[in-house]
């Protein structure tokens, strides 16, 4: 009998995002067992095929559940609501993971798959589930993944009822089992899909493509691409074709495979490439196709894939196709405010966006695997990544995550580098550190022999003795960190910018870069510090965390630094800083708030990191001391000379260092208009003012992303503004916003204030310091509005 037409045109690929049953905590049915039959026996269990979830609620994904939970003040308190009581942590991790309660879910989704069994294959493929999941189809228990950040994928044929039958994929999630001291959120918060291919088939993730430039300036280039066939025939070939970034065909070649499990691997010439850049991302495709003995697609893949060269260099500190580039990179967590860590794609875009507009060109995923979306984008936008594992051990999972973290995503341009860890304080001073760091040395040379192996090494030493009994101490002799940091061709240190000059001394051989920098801490809006609410204005008193400080500025623009990367671009829940107390439950490292609203930190990035003349003061001018009250004002600046004005009046003049923050101290608070003015040579060449605004007299709804194409389901970002009658932003406005909305489904609130303990997924928020973010989901684009009132002031609608 001959195939449907749909066999002869490969892989089908379906997305379950849509119509997932979700229950929070564990089910009566799914108590202790003893003496039962196995899950697979029992379908009509809540794993089971014939279980009935109707009465569940019904959720899209991504979704993280333990984003819509309260707030609770202690752990004892969680445990009364949590979603498996006797998870309740000790109260030191309870605070550190966001105040939220954490614990048991399920999600159930019946779906379809149009695939002949005896010929095709299926598989389920996994971007990440948070956290310790298991998975059950029709009934039968298939995988348990304990990691909440690795991507993984299970071939489910055998599984699977045959012809047009309705499947079950059942699968339970405990969030209660931390892997980090940070919010780590909960459930089905990255992609999920159904793969269905041949049984002769190119091996899912088995292609990798390596593009050599002829040199680090050449046009030409050598592309090598390699695939794993799976079955392969005595008589199929594969065929390559590369597609240049305008989808032109440059080049192409075939041959036969050979045995049951090829490796095929063709090498293609380019006299001319397009090179992928900061500025120009420019990627080219690489189509893969399996064909039988007649020459007919059995099954094909298109593979991105940038050529580029990333050279970590001893000398240079880092060059990206022969130039010299700093990174000014950022640290990221995986959660937003008022989603949690389910970020759709178009919000990740947003991130992205927020942060290029700082300036930065780099992102370091910390500490887990970055998502797909964040690398396509990362590609798609000319954003460098430093890609990384969640946990340095030797034990076989560890290694294969490790191992699954590099197959599935070092065909990416954008990942330059591979971090294998973050501050393994406990393994980091002591003799077996080497034994375990050749073992990952072991599988990328395997793996992708490309980039270079690196890790974000402390100063910490937190070995274990006596027993139970921890050591820590800071390190302060190079000496006693040469074993760690030449054990990888990419010296990683985080912080202690006073021991770098020793360090490159010592290892004169050897690239370096800071895998995490100044960890600055500031409140948005905020002014001035203010122990009781939990907010920080000003320099942090500890050099080494300041923002950027004298030395740590020196150090990462010292000739022979690659760069450094930030702690952290946003605020992120869990982990409050610098409050570790209620009713702090975020933190405040970051440079934008956790909305993405920018902080005063931020702006002096911004004016460190960009070419063009910036001028940012601060603080805002609303005040709340008497009049002539002697008031400091920072000016964070990249010109030459700068002057205060207030009020017209000339306030003062100095000149800028380099990296430093200019000090106008006892400036007396008159409201109006304070202007400052930077020059280049004697000319003006960039300008800032703040005004004292009125009272709030309104709100003003705008688009934070624009760039979002808006169809139904894309994600647009709305910003909500107190503003006074001339439509400037009042910046102490805390006020409560009631939202209305029409063809659009809300997804949450946030406003960026770190004690704001209000429910994140209901129409109702009140705004910090003058902003609200709304995030909303499309659902008919032409009937889109939303309208936000606040009592007894004009209500603002967008659409």
């Amino acid at each position: 009998m001959d195939l449907p037409s749909r066999h002869s045109i490969m892989r089908t690929l379906t997305r379950l995002d849509r119509g997932w049953r979700f229950l929070a905590g564990e089910h009566r049915e799914l108590q202790a067992q003893r003496g039962q039959r196995s899950p697979g026996e029992m379908p009509w269990r809540i794993h089971g095929h014939a279980f009935d979830d109707s009465g569940w609620q019904v959720v899209d994904l991504p979704h993280d559940f333990v984003a819509g939970q309260p707030v609770v003040a202690s752990s004892a308190e969680a445990a009364g609501l949590a979603l498996r009581a006797e998870d309740a942590m000790d109260d030191a991790l309870f605070v550190s993971r966001g105040s939220k309660p954490y614990g048991v879910a399920w999600y159930r989704k019946r779906f379809r798959v149009d695939a002949d069994l005896a010929r095709e294959r299926v598989f389920l493929r996994c971007g990440g589930i948070m956290a310790d999941a298991q998975l059950w189809v029709n009934s039968l228990p298939m995988h348990h993944e304990p990691s909440g950040t690795s991507a993984f994928t299970i071939d489910i044929t055998a599984a699977l009822f045959d012809g047009e039958a309705e499947q079950t994929l059942a699968i339970r999630c405990d969030s209660g089992r931390a892997e980090g001291w940070w919010y780590e959120g909960g459930g089905l918060y990255r992609e999920i899909e159904v793969i269905t291919v041949p049984h002769q088939h190119l091996e899912l993730d088995g292609i990798q493509i390596i593009a050599q430039p002829d040199d680090e300036t050449a046009p030409g280039a050598t592309v090598t691409v390699r695939a794993h066939v799976v079955e392969a025939g005595a008589d199929s070939s594969v065929r390559v074709t590369l597609l240049d970034p305008d989808g032109q065909s440059v080049a192409n070649d075939s041959a036969e495979t050979a045995g049951s499990a090829a490796l095929w691997s063709a090498t293609l010439r380019l006299e001319a490439s397009r090179r992928w850049s900061l500025a120009n991302p420019a990627r080219y495709t690489a189509r893969v196709e399996l064909l039988d003995g007649a020459g007919a697609v059995i099954d094909a893949v298109d593979e991105r894939f940038g050529i580029r060269t990333a050279v970590f260099d001893a000398t240079d500190g880092f060059r990206l196709n022969g130039i010299p580039t700093k990174l000014k990179g950022v640290c990221c967590h995986q959660d937003h405010a008022g989603v949690g860590i389910a970020c759709p794609r178009d919000l990740i875009a947003f991130r992205l966006c927020r942060l290029q507009d700082l300036g930065a060109n780099a992102y370091r995923s910390a500490h887990h695997p970055a998502s797909r979306d964040l690398l396509e984008l990362c590609d798609e936008m000319g954003i460098m990544v430093l890609e990384e594992h969640r946990l340095l051990a030797p034990g076989a999972y560890e290694l294969d995550q490790f191992a699954r973290m590099l197959r599935r995503e070092r065909n990416h341009p954008s990942i330059i580098a591979w971090c294998i860890g973050n501050e393994p304080g406990f393994v980091q001073m002591d003799p077996r550190m080497l034994r375990i760091v050749e073992k990952y040395r072991e599988v990328a040379a395997g793996l992708d022999p490309t980039r270079p192996l690196t890790c974000a090494w402390h100063t910490m030493d937190r070995r274990q003795e006596n027993g139970d009994r921890q050591r820590r101490r800071h390190v302060h002799d190079v000496a006693e960190l040469l074993p760690s940091l030449r054990s990888l061709p990419l010296i990683g240190l985080n912080y202690s910018p006073q021991l770098w000059d020793g360090i490159r001394a010592a290892c004169p051989d050897l690239p370096f870069v800071c895998t995490e920098a100044s960890s600055s801490l500031r409140t948005r809006g905020a002014w001035p510090t203010d122990p009781d609410a939990c907010t920080v204005y000003g320099e942090d008193t500890h050099e080494e965390v300041r923002i950027w400080g004298p030395m740590q500025w020196r150090a990462a623009n010292a000739p022979g630094v690659a760069g450094s990367v930030l702690w952290t671009g946003f605020d992120y829940r869990g982990e409050p800083t610098p409050y570790r107390r209620w009713p702090a439950v975020a933190s405040q490292f970051g440079i934008l708030d956790s909305c993405g609203f920018l902080k005063d930190n931020g702006r002096y990035f911004m004016s460190q990191w960009r070419e063009e003349p910036q001028v940012h003061l601060t603080p805002h001018w609303n005040l709340p001391v008497e009049l002539e009250t002697p008031v400091e004002v920072y000016v964070y600046c990249n010109c030459e000379r700068v002057a205060l004005f207030l009020n017209g009046t000339r306030m003062g003049e100095a000149a800028v260092e380099p990296g430093h923050v200019v000090d106008f101290t006892g400036i007396p608070y008159r409201p109006g208009r304070l202007h400052a003015v930077g020059y280049r040579g004697g000319e003006v060449v960039a300008e800032d003012h703040v005004e004292t605004a009125g009272e709030p007299a309104g709100l003003h709804c705008w688009v934070m992303n624009p760039e979002a194409v808006r169809g139904p389901g894309a994600t647009l970002v709305i910003g909500v503004a107190v503003v006074d009658s001339e439509g400037r932003t009042v910046p102490t406005a805390c006020l409560p916003v009631d939202l209305v909305l029409a063809g659009c489904r809300l997804l949450g609130t946030g406003n960026g204030c770190p004690t704001d303990h209000d429910p994140e997924q209901v129409p109702h928020r009140r705004t910090f310091n003058g902003l609200l973010q709304v995030i909303l989901q499309i659902e008919d684009p032409q009937a889109m509005t939303l309208t936000a009132t606040t009592p007894g002031l004009p209500a603002s609608t967008w659409s």
